[in-house]
């Protein structure tokens, strides 16, 4: 855009026609935007014309599932949704052949915007595994884990959710990876840890981390981790959810960026939190568990992008295209696990799954496995496009309402 477009005001970024980016601190509401803006004097809340950060709608890092083939499957469907690696040990990448470790770190750029998430605790092995992947793989982000709750993890290098009780540690790795490879990492954590529970822990590790280790953007799921008596999966879902927490961090901290993660299964969920002034949202298990209707209309609805229109027999035959080449060194069940819940809730879908774990368990190739079993599917089924006239209608209105300015 040529620069007599861009206009400056202390504070405010106006882009005519375009975004109307608010900094931090804004003391008065804006009046370049025809449209109604959600104004509160303690942060920038102004509501952006036009939705376009890439942190907006973003896919959970999650073990054995965001894998290579996961992502490439969620990128035919969106290409706008921001995606995670699997965590990735720092020992890992540091102690790995370049067989393991091309095989471990590889991405596609078509996989992009992408961020590689990162666990450890010590400073000097976190940045220099950091710095392999970024010299060799250069991911878009990286992200250091401090909110897993496996005692296992915990117990075994001392990462994942148990680095929030030593935020000065955590300051510590992010500002040695910061200076390393030249831009600051996000931070994903918990609300809390164990008993230390408090909105004054949370408030004492953001600011610690944010002032010592250079970190702007933290990603944050609203439950406490308890690293014993429960189970990873009971972390999920048992401690309780506080979006309170969060919300109050956006309001303390007007200068950094926070994406809420936490039960979040539906747009609508998506606009109800990107209302109260988060930089965005973050799904995990639903995007795992139900792909298609996830991410489907993420473009369209969030983006004003229409350009993926498609239904599921095309996302079939692209991700299909895509495997061919792994099929004679990568495992044919790996390959076939990211498209067995792509048609979760349709006529005959668990006979879909059956058929495919049948194929394979008679030596059938990983896309000759998937092919013989979309016979099981209705036509109507397998050529439903992701969205429609009324579809887009009724999840703009819903945003509408969420999101006034938009």
């Amino acid at each position: 855009m040529p620069r007599d477009r861009i206009e400056w005001r202390p504070y405010l970024l106006f882009v005519p026609g375009g975004t109307t980016r608010v900094a931090p601190c804004v003391r008065a509401p804006c009046n370049r935007c025809t449209c109604p803006c959600v104004f509160n004097g303690s942060r920038r809340r102004f509501m952006v014309c036009n939705l376009t950060s890439r942190h907006l709608f973003s896919v959970a890092p999650m073990m054995d599932v965001t894998d290579k083939h996961f992502r490439s499957l969620a990128r035919i469907i969106s290409k706008r949704a921001f995606l995670y690696t699997e965590m990735i040990v720092d020992n890992v990448i540091l102690y790995s052949d370049w067989k393991k470790l091309e095989r471990i770190l590889d991405n596609d750029v078509v996989q992009r915007p992408l961020c590689l998430q990162v666990g450890g605790s010590e400073p000097e092995k976190v940045s220099r595994a950091v710095h392999i992947a970024h010299q060799v793989f250069p991911y878009d982000d990286y992200n250091l884990n401090c909110g897993c709750p496996s005692d296992k993890v915990s117990s075994q290098g001392c990462f994942g959710a148990v680095l929030m009780k030593d935020p000065e540690k955590v300051a510590r790795i992010t500002s040695q990876v910061a200076n390393k490879i030249g831009k600051p990492m996000s931070v994903k954590c918990r609300i809390g840890v164990d008993n230390h529970d408090s909105y004054e822990f949370l408030y004492n590790f953001v600011r610690t981390v944010s002032t010592l280790g250079h970190v702007t953007h933290f990603i944050i799921h609203a439950r406490s981790a308890w690293l014993s008596g429960l189970s990873p999966k009971e972390n999920r879902s048992k401690p309780p959810i506080r979006y309170d927490y969060v919300y109050r961090l956006v309001q303390d901290f007007p200068h950094l960026y926070f994406t809420l993660n936490g039960q979040v299964s539906t747009l609508k969920d998506v606009f109800m939190h990107l209302s109260k002034g988060v930089e965005g949202v973050m799904l995990g298990r639903a995007v795992m568990e139900r792909p298609w209707d996830s991410l489907r209309l993420v473009d369209a609805v969030l983006y004003d992008d229409f350009c993926t229109k498609m239904n599921r027999l095309d996302v079939v035959e692209k991700y299909l295209r895509g495997i061919a080449p792994y099929e004679d060194h990568i495992s044919r069940y790996v390959l076939v696990k990211p498209v067995l819940q792509l048609f979760a809730g349709e006529q005959n879908s668990r006979l879909f799954r059956s058929k495919c774990s049948d194929y394979l368990q008679k030596s059938y190739s990983a896309s000759d496995a998937i092919k013989y079993a979309l016979k099981t599917l209705p036509q109507t089924v397998l050529e439903r496009e992701n969205w429609n006239a009324e579809q887009l209608l009724c999840c703009r209105a819903e945003k509408k309402v969420a999101l006034p300015c938009n």
